[in-house]
């Protein structure tokens, strides 16, 4: 009989193995440690030969903490990827000797020998924690910080891969401090700080007097206590100082500098951030750099009146994809730009809800390239006298509805009862061509003064002003004095050439084909066609209620020139149903077709229903 006793381990026998198991791990675990420590450490050095290998490689670049981590990025080593395998180690660049070092267990490593080894603020680490606060020993390059968050810096600080981040800077010492926009303010009297970049605004509340050094670009700056420099190749729109401080220029731009108890910082500020200076006086007007600078005068349209003035030196500013709100409220001198490639009003609106002021916009070269219905100026919203003194107007303007070079619609499109006003032209003119694509009729100055029942508009030009291009309407209509309406007065002898003929564009009307699409058929001996997808529109209260007399809207969603118009055929898909869509496409009136369905964008208009003509 097979004997079926099976005998287990003893206590005695367990305790003996578990015991034996802890002397092996309390043996191997540190030596397993060990090994995989150096195999880290080893790729950490490797890493760091890589990456003094590109900065070696770099020989133009800045000896600065950017231009260390670009060249690195050269050679495929991201930021994310320059970071030490040991935990608590650490890659530092040395500012000094341009090259990357290891933190080893608290000892800083350089892998050969290097000359003027650097200590303290002149090692930077490497810091995407995305902390309001920096390193404590060493200077810091931060990434991963949100725009308009504030980063307290304990040493140098560079943030220029975080756009719009604020810096704060309390401690003595000597320091830079490289920004990338945002607000940088230093408080303490027993700092020098340098400073690189770009900074919307500076804030010095004290600094030593060993002083604060410009290197960079300003907006704003306020300088409280201490001695200011502004380095070579530095600048500031706007430097105001208090009582006691000393300024020393070295060769940078201050723009204007004002004492603090004469000005209104506030004011002050608002020129040199939104702008590149100024007050916005008559004497020191708003200056204007760039394609941004002219959108902000918008920010300033509710404040009141202001003059605006583009910077000597500025020759050409490129308003490719203009945007349509950029209102005036003031006077605006171009200075002899030239504004390329205008592709909306350079002013939606001028004027401030119908004031009685006296506006002047002076000093043009625009070329339009417009196929939205925009002239220079769409509303002119002025009361008073408004005056275009040297305005040259080129290139091409398209668009539905009273179609003009300089203004498209007059003050009644604000005001039902409208207003009397001037308008006055010295020395401007416009050799556009002009297309109206409805049945409205274009001018060559003004589309549609629109003054209102029992107003009077007065236009006076002088001998040097006048239209000089051509129109073009597909009803065949125009005004011979530029859609100046029958109850104006025409003052000045400009417009002797009465005889402006507008020449009506082909129109070729689609027709269904067999399948269903839409084509139209091959024309000969036209240079263009123009098919339009128009819209007419009712519209409806929030409960769905028509509202009388708010019928006939017409809106063109598309229209397309087609160049070609003996080879054209099909100009839309096959359209089974059609939909009124309350939206924009693409930020624009438009249409698509997709299985048969055409949708018809008409913006926020709360349209139910409606006529769709092509």
């Amino acid at each position: 009989m097979r004997n079926t006793n099976k005998k287990g381990f003893t206590i005695v026998e367990l305790v003996i193995v578990v015991a034996v198991i802890a002397i092996l791990a309390a043996v191997l675990i540190p030596t397993f440690s060990s090994i995989i420590r150096k195999a880290n450490e080893s790729k950490d050095n490797q890493l760091i030969k890589h990456l003094n290998t590109a900065l070696a490689a770099d020989l133009d670049g800045d000896k600065t903490m950017s231009a260390a981590v670009a060249a690195a990025a050269e050679f495929g080593f991201e930021l994310d990827k320059i970071d030490a395998k040991v935990e608590g180690n650490e890659i530092l660049w040395d500012s000094v000797a341009n090259v990357f070092c290891y933190l080893n267990d608290g000892k800083i490593e350089y892998l050969s020998d290097v000359a003027n080894k650097g200590t303290g603020a002149q090692l930077w680490i490497i810091d995407t924690d995305g902390d309001d606060k920096t390193h404590e020993t060493y200077s810091s390059y931060v990434a991963n910080v949100e725009a308009g968050k504030t980063v307290v810096a304990n040493n140098s600080i560079d943030v220029t891969a975080c756009e719009g981040v604020n810096v704060e800077y309390s401690k003595a010492g000597s320091v830079a401090i490289y920004t990338n926009g945002g607000k940088l303010t230093v408080s303490n009297e027993s700092a020098e700080v340098a400073h690189y970049g770009e900074a919307d605004e500076v804030i010095i509340g004290a600094v030593a007097n060993a002083s604060y050094h410009e290197f960079g670009k300003a907006g704003f700056t306020q300088v409280n206590k201490g001695h200011y420099v502004m380095e070579k190749g530095g600048s500031t729109n706007a430097l105001v100082i208090a009582t006691g401080v000393t300024v020393d220029n070295k060769g940078g731009n201050v723009v204007a500098q004002y004492d603090a108890d004469d000005v209104n910082v506030e004011d002050v500020k608002f020129g040199a951030t939104s702008f590149a200076g100024g007050l916005g006086t008559s004497d020191e007007p708003y200056l204007i750099k760039t394609a941004e600078h002219l959108m902000n005068i918008t920010l300033n349209y509710d404040k009141g009146y202001a003059y605006y003035k583009v910077a000597d030196g500025v020759e050409s500013i490129d308003c490719s994809n203009w945007p349509n709100s950029v209102k005036l409220n003031g006077s605006f001198d171009g200075n002899g730009v030239k504004l390329n490639n205008l592709s909306y009003a350079l002013f939606n609106t001028v004027g401030y809800k119908n004031s009685n002021d006296k506006i002047t916009i002076e000093n043009i070269e625009a070329t339009m390239k417009v196929t939205n219905g925009s002239a220079l100026v769409r509303n002119l919203f002025n009361g008073g006298e408004t005056t275009f003194k040297n305005v040259h107007i080129h290139g091409y303007i398209q668009g539905d509805s009273n179609m003009g070079s300089f203004y498209k619609y007059g003050t009644a499109n604000f005001d039902e009862k409208g207003v009397s006003y001037t308008v006055n032209f010295i020395n401007s003119t416009s050799d556009a061509t002009i297309v109206d694509i409805s049945k409205n009729t274009p001018g060559g100055m003004i589309g549609h003064t629109y003054h209102g029942n029992g107003n009077t508009v007065t236009i006076n030009m002088d001998e040097n002003s006048g239209f000089f291009g051509a129109l073009y309407s597909t009803s065949g209509k125009a005004y011979a004095f530029a859609a100046i309406s029958g109850s104006c007065t025409l003052n000045g002898t400009a417009f002797t050439n009465t005889t402006i003929d507008a020449n009506k564009l082909t129109v070729v009307n689609p027709t269904a084909s067999d399948n269903g699409e839409w084509t139209v058929e091959k024309q000969s001996g036209v240079s263009y066609i123009v098919v339009n997808v128009t819209a007419q529109v009712d519209s409806y209260d929030a409960e769905g209620n028509k509202i009388l007399n708010a019928s006939g809207i017409t809106i063109t969603v598309s229209n397309e020139t087609i160049d070609d118009p003996e080879n054209v055929n099909k100009v839309l898909d096959k359209v089974t149903s059609v939909e009124i869509v309350n939206e924009l496409i693409d930020g624009n009136y438009g249409y698509s077709v997709s299985n048969g369905i055409l949708k018809v964008y008409v913006g926020n208009r709360n349209a139910l229903s409606g006529t769709i003509r092509l």
